[in-house]
Parts: structure tokens; sequence; C-alpha cells
């Protein structure tokens, strides 16, 4: 999920993001439609922090959101404790609709993190069948093209552009209850523009050569 950027990376995660970086960058220049079609996700925590909301502090809710070329997709409403079935669900059907009424239907590549709900065997399984050969996420002995890094929010969009923008907007005054939040990032949400999202790319590949200018580690004191 979105808050693993907070994570501390552990030592056998700097190889794993080095290597992760390595492909991604050779994948891009044997064709310069690779990262266009890669549909980033991630289901981003929005609660309420800071000097204001001591007495909300309960107050949160989950969005999944995708970014595919200059399509932003979201953010869509998920529980807070998202199981495998309902996930699988998910891409089984409201994802296909999605992409479908935004005109993005040929040679998706999926992208997700480890969180577990991604890993269990039926998502594993559709993902195979949905999208075969053509995912990152999991381990690549079940099926995806690459596992993606663990503790790796800096190298999704979705978390370093997308929820940094809307977060950055949404707790500037108090809160007063959850629906109050949910307009704040609807309303966030909304200067989210597809025009932004070529400099995201750009940005990306800058990510993945600082990444493995550190070896690995964190990077974005560089940037």
């Amino acid at each position: 999920m979105g808050n693993q950027q907070t994570i501390c990376l552990r030592s056998e995660d700097y190889p794993i993001r080095v290597r992760f970086c390595e492909w991604m960058l050779n994948k891009i220049a044997e064709d310069e439609t690779f990262l266009e079609r890669i549909l980033f996700t991630d289901e981003l925590v929005f609660d309420i922090k800071g000097p204001f909301h001591l007495h909300h502090m309960g107050i949160k809710t989950i969005k999944w959101v995708g970014i595919i070329g200059d399509t932003i997709i979201g953010p869509i409403d998920f529980p807070r404790r998202m199981t495998a079935s309902f996930y699988a669900d998910f891409i089984e059907w409201p994802l296909q609709d999605l992409l479908q009424s935004n005109n993005v239907v040929d040679d998706v590549i999926f992208q997700h993190d480890s969180a577990p709900a991604h890993n269990s065997k039926s998502v594993v399984n559709l993902l195979n069948k949905r999208y075969p050969e053509s995912w990152i996420g999991a381990r690549r002995d079940v099926g995806s093209m690459i596992s993606w890094p663990n503790r790796s929010a800096d190298l999704n969009s979705v978390y370093f552009f997308y929820y940094a923008a809307i977060r950055s907007q949404i707790n500037n005054e108090e809160i007063q209850s959850l629906e109050d939040l949910e307009e704040r990032i609807s309303r966030a949400a909304a200067t989210v523009t597809s025009e932004m999202l070529g400099r995201v790319r750009t940005n990306f590949v800058i990510r993945l050569r600082k990444c493995i200018e550190m070896g690995g580690g964190r990077f974005e004191q560089l940037l």
C-alpha cells in the first residue's frame, strides 16, 4: 500500500532494487512504448494527521488509483481490510470496465506491489490469465515479468506523484469528518491532470538511474 515509503529498507532490498531498475531501463531502451503501457497501481491510505486533528485521528479512507500513459484511473473506494477475493473481483470486472471506458485496451502491463492480497493464488492465476507474461509483482517464478521490489513506493508514480500531490492539499486546515476528508480528496484529485504525466514518466526514469547510483538505497534527496 501507499504508506510503504515510510518503512526503512532492509539489507536484502538494495540489490533487488538495483536489478529491478536495471531491468526497467533496459526494457524502456528496447521498446519506446514500454513505460507508457505499464498500469502502475496502488492502494493509498488517506488519514488525518497534523496539529489540527487530535480529535479525529480515527478517520481514514482507502483509495485505489492507477496511472497508465497519460491516463489516471480513479480514485476508487477500497475497503480498509482488502481480501484476496475482493481484489480478484476488482481486477476481473470493475477494472476492465474502467480501462475500456478510458480507451485503455491493448498491451497493458499490470503492476502492483507485494501486499498480501496481491500475492494470493487466485489473484496470481487471474493475472496470468488476464495479462500473460505482462504483469509485475509477487515473485517471478509464479508468472510475473519481474518481482516488484519491496518497500519501493518511491518507484511507483501513483505514490511519488499522485499521492504526494493529493496529500499536500488535504491537511492544510482542520478536517471535521470522513465526508469532509472525502470531499477534499475529490477536489484535490481534480487538480491532477493528464498533462502532468509526461513529466512524471521522465521523473520515473531519473528515479531509476538515481536508485542505481545509490546502490538501491533511498535517492529522493538527489532529485
